[in-house]
């Protein structure tokens, strides 16, 4: 039943949240994590959302 409820909470704004979420500089504690990967490094992302902008970085 909880995952019914937050599957259906998010995708009520989900659309919204990213429009917001893209348009939004990346924080400097995530800037500064992004410069100490070594090339062909692996990261784990536990995170959510869209993925924009790590992704292009």
């Amino acid at each position: 039943m909880n995952d019914y409820i937050n599957k259906n909470s998010y995708n009520k704004i989900a659309k919204q949240w990213c429009e917001i979420r893209n348009k939004l500089p990346l924080n400097k504690c995530v800037m500064d994590f992004v410069t100490e990967i070594k090339p062909n490094g692996k990261i784990l992302d536990i995170g959510c959302g869209t993925g924009y902008p790590i992704q292009n970085i």
